[in-house]
């Protein structure tokens, strides 16, 4: 439950749901009892966020065939049932359909192996553990002023010259990207963020338009991609040491790595085309030697 207690605090899931993934590689499972379906039903009725979809996904057996319709009633709210989605295949199968749903196979914890994987969440609960810290922090010093200053204390309007949504920590803190977010991490492949993708895209689309304009039409391009990523509602995070997320709040420093990015960006678009070329003349000479 503390996760949908702290899902449900966040604006952005209270606005747009949560997916549930159950994901069972074992090829036959005990089927619930209907004392154990009741109290599925009450968790389900509790949730305090909605419930957008749920993907069951299972070994092809004909068990889970079969006991689709059990997990249906188990449920219970016609509504939910409507938002049920039940796949079968091997492990790849099944990240490629849930991939087609929008969910990217990097983010579901289990190896090929069928292990889980426990990396994300460690550091969720690393984050969690700053986040709350601050939020202690926060409520001792407003105890205290309290204590100090039980008139003058201004309840409503203080804010004891933190941050009101960060509890104490940084303004620029961010406790997690949101999907069209643009991540910088040095050393670090971040593709398979959307946001990342969608920039990348858009990098990739302007990149004849910026290799042949001028500094001040180069300029304006970065502005440009900069305007359109913020007009997705979506933000510049940069990777903090100490384990977080935090936003760039400078404008310049934000055109600054768009410009870096699209000047990366055509060295790459040269060295494969250099290496294309490389590939082409080594074909050509293995068919001219063949003829000889």
């Amino acid at each position: 439950m503390y996760l949908w207690t702290v899902a449900s605090n966040d604006v952005m899931t209270q606005r747009n749901g949560a997916i549930l993934i159950i994901w069972d590689g074992r090829k036959d499972l005990p089927l619930p009892r209907p004392s154990e379906q009741q109290l599925i039903r009450r968790v389900f009725a509790a949730i305090p966020v909605r419930i957008c979809a749920i993907h069951f996904c299972f070994p092809d057996t004909i068990f889970f065939r079969m006991a689709r319709a059990i997990f249906t009633l188990t449920v219970g709210k016609a509504e939910l049932r409507n938002r049920l989605r039940f796949h079968v295949g091997t492990d790849v199968e099944l990240k490629y359909t849930v991939g087609t749903f929008g969910i990217p196979s990097s983010v579901i914890p289990i190896t090929e192996a069928g292990n889980v994987k426990t990396v994300h969440f460690n550091k969720w609960i690393k984050m969690r553990t700053i986040v709350e810290q601050a939020e202690t922090s926060q409520m001792q010093m407003q105890m205290m002023q309290m204590e100090l200053e039980p008139i003058e204390y201004d309840y409503m309007n203080s804010n004891n010259n933190v941050n009101n949504n960060n509890n104490g920590l940084p303004s620029s803190f961010v406790e997690y990207p949101r999907p069209n977010d643009v991540l910088f991490r040095k050393g670090m492949s971040l593709m398979y963020h959307r946001g990342n993708d969608f920039f990348h895209g858009l990098i990739q689309s302007k990149l004849s338009e910026h290799d042949a304009a001028s500094q001040s039409e180069k300029t304006r391009i970065a502005w440009s991609v900069v305007d359109e990523v913020k007009r997705r509602q979506g933000q510049f995070l940069t990777w903090h040491n100490q384990g977080w997320w935090t936003r760039l709040e400078d404008e310049s420093k934000i055109r600054l790595r768009v410009a870096v990015f699209f000047r990366e960006s055509k060295k790459n678009l040269k060295s494969n085309q250099n290496r294309q070329m490389m590939t082409n003349n080594n074909h050509g000479y293995s068919v001219m030697f063949e003829e000889l």
